[in-house]
């Protein structure tokens, strides 16, 4: 093999890279990296937000979250079931969960997963 077939298969290489690169550029401007593109994901309200009446706690580290909206979509997965309140950081990768009730974890998780990220550890520190 002479130097111009393995230069022609290195610029092939090259080209798919910047193409693959400039496709997924352009699906995050068209539709933002969750899909929701350039509008706000409106958020589910907790209306009762004093943390004395969450006696349980739980910092979940979640996986795939790369922006507000991410954070967002976390939050209102959480948010909306009954006796939690959540927040959820996407610069940290983790949603910290303040719950009425004791909860399974496994109830916690599968909210995150419906709402498309993945949990990769849940910690424990209630404060009972």
């Amino acid at each position: 093999m002479g130097t111009e077939s393995f230069s022609a298969i290195a610029l092939t290489v090259i080209a798919i890279a910047i193409i693959t690169a400039v496709k997924s550029w352009l699906k995050r401007i068209s539709s933002g990296c969750c899909g929701s593109g350039f509008e706000q994901i409106k958020a589910i309200k907790v209306s009762d937000r004093c943390r004395t009446h969450y006696p349980y706690h739980r910092i979940l580290k979640i996986e795939g979250m790369h922006c507000s909206n991410c954070a967002r979509k976390v939050e209102n997965a959480l948010n909306s079931q009954n006796g939690i309140w959540a927040k959820a950081d996407a610069e940290k990768g983790q949603a910290t969960v303040y719950l009425k009730t004791q909860k399974d974890d496994a109830e916690l998780i599968a909210a995150v997963e419906k709402s498309g990220y993945s949990v990769t550890a849940v910690c424990h520190d209630d404060r009972t």
